[in-house]
């Protein structure tokens, strides 16, 4: 997946019941500029990208696993990363706008 936001690659997985790690967090919805000119708004597992429920996050991560995102709350993985992203977890937004806005962060994340 290409997006427009670029960000260093932190933690590279965290393995259910390891502490916290703060990675790289950022943001992206359905577009050509987000996803690049084949955008389908289909996810990697299939299903149509919801905000307040799908993430991206690199192969190293199973698609189906609940992350929770300091101050977000829990998300699912559905989409992937671009390897070169491997590391950080990029949060679906409705708009490209609202993605934007977001930006780059860097929060916690731990799974179950």
């Amino acid at each position: 997946m290409k997006t427009i936001l670029i960000a260093l690659c932190l933690a590279a997985h965290v393995a259910a019941g390891e502490p916290a790690r703060t990675v790289t967090v950022t943001a992206y919805c359905a577009c050509k500029i987000c996803c690049g000119k084949s955008a389908s708004g289909i996810t990697a597992s299939g299903t149509r990208p919801v905000a307040g429920r799908t993430v991206a996050a690199s192969r190293s991560i199973p698609l189906g696993t609940r992350i929770h995102i300091e101050g977000i709350g829990w998300r699912t993985v559905e989409d992937r990363l671009a390897r070169r992203y491997d590391g950080r977890v990029d949060v679906y937004f409705a708009s490209h706008t609202e993605a934007k806005k977001f930006g780059i962060q860097k929060r916690k994340i731990k799974h179950e």
